[in-house]
């Protein structure tokens, strides 16, 4: 049987939460860290960008990212939400998720994923 390989995020999504982060990371170093290539990560970049999820300001030799945390979703379904929004109402729905699961799973001590998923309190 193939093993089908996907991921909930978008290489877009990817690199946004990178950016939370690590603001001052360069094209080299999210390609390293995400296993992308340059080509791809300029190309996220630009489109981030254009689209307004994403302020550039040139430090030197290297660009500083700022992610645009008020700006619009572009999936139809989620129109009307800033990312500021969305990701409140997502973290909204996991805390219920849990209040529920957590009364009838019992998940030990999960370990958080390397890199964690810290990124979310950037949004606040």
């Amino acid at each position: 049987m193939k093993t089908r390989h996907w991921t909930l995020f978008t290489n877009h999504a990817a690199i946004f939460f990178h950016l939370l982060e690590h603001p001052d990371a360069t094209i080299r170093r999210i390609a390293d860290e995400l296993d992308l290539a340059e080509r791809t990560v300029v190309g996220v970049l630009a489109n981030l960008r254009e689209d307004g999820y994403l302020l550039v300001q040139r430090e030197g030799r290297h660009n500083v990212y700022q992610v645009n945390a008020e700006g619009a979703m572009k999936r139809p379904e989620h129109a009307g939400y800033t990312m500021r929004e969305f990701f409140a109402h997502v973290q909204s729905e996991l805390n219920r998720a849990d209040s529920v699961v957590g009364k009838h799973v019992d998940r030990g001590n999960p370990t958080p994923p390397k890199g964690g998923l810290r990124c979310a309190a950037h949004l606040r």
